[in-house]
């Protein structure tokens, strides 16, 4: 449960910095584009996290035998 509240909150504080950087950037109020934009950022994030941890987890596993 700990676990996911720290995803969460990673999440949540990515996704805080992204719509910053955005407004300094294009110096416009938020729109529907950006939302899709961090929506797919997150998703890729979260795909390459899954994938790290996972052959991480392999090393653990060949480390340990």
């Amino acid at each position: 449960m700990k676990k996911m509240w720290s995803n969460y909150l990673t999440l949540v504080i990515t996704l805080t910095l992204c719509y910053i950087v955005y407004l300094f950037i294009f110096k416009q109020p938020f729109t529907i584009t950006p939302i899709i934009l961090f929506v797919v950022g997150a998703a890729i994030a979260e795909c390459i996290r899954f994938f790290v941890l996972k052959s991480n987890e392999k090393k653990d596993d060949t480390l340990k035998k």
